[in-house]
């Protein structure tokens, strides 16, 4: 929010800030340089900015607290999510949130590593997928999706995804 706030012009930021926010080229050098402490100072005087939204965000982080947290329990596919959507939003913004802003989905996608054409055979010829955890991990196909909402709003949702799946 920062960054588009200072590109707009509406939002003026330290040297530092800008090289955080702003510099695409930032050479590795550079880049070695940046610590938090501007971040962490930039953020206590966005907690009075006329912009609601920054104000919102920097609010949270400086108070550790109101962060969204993962509904769980239920891995969701991507249809699923989107069917389900509605029904979040419709909840969200009435305890109050932005359901724009506080309702969040992250897609995570792993085709699955398949490093061994033949395989890999232990000495008593088992396969070595069949034995290793790790290997079994890693071949795995991810396709899920993830919701994020405000903590208050957690249980309310988790309660309409139940009921959508039940249907």
């Amino acid at each position: 929010r920062a960054r588009t706030l200072a590109q707009r012009g509406d939002l003026e930021l330290s040297r530092p800030l800008q090289h955080i926010l702003l510099n695409a080229d930032l050479r590795p050098s550079e880049y070695a340089q940046l610590i938090d402490a501007p971040i962490m100072s930039a953020l206590m005087d966005w907690v009075y900015s006329a912009d609601e939204r920054l104000a919102a965000l920097a609010k949270r982080v400086v108070s550790r607290s109101e962060f969204h947290r993962r509904i769980t329990g239920h891995p969701l596919k991507i249809s699923m999510a989107r069917k389900l959507l509605p029904k979040l939003r419709s909840l969200i913004a009435e305890e109050g949130f932005s359901p724009e802003h506080d309702l969040l989905l992250a897609r995570a996608q792993k085709r699955g590593y398949l490093p061994y054409d033949g395989g890999i055979l232990l000495e008593d010829g088992t396969d070595v997928r069949e034995r290793s955890k790790l290997i079994k991990a890693l071949e795995s196909k991810i396709d899920e999706v993830m919701i994020f909402v405000p903590p208050t709003c957690v249980d309310l949702c988790l309660t309409a995804i139940k009921e959508s799946i039940e249907e």
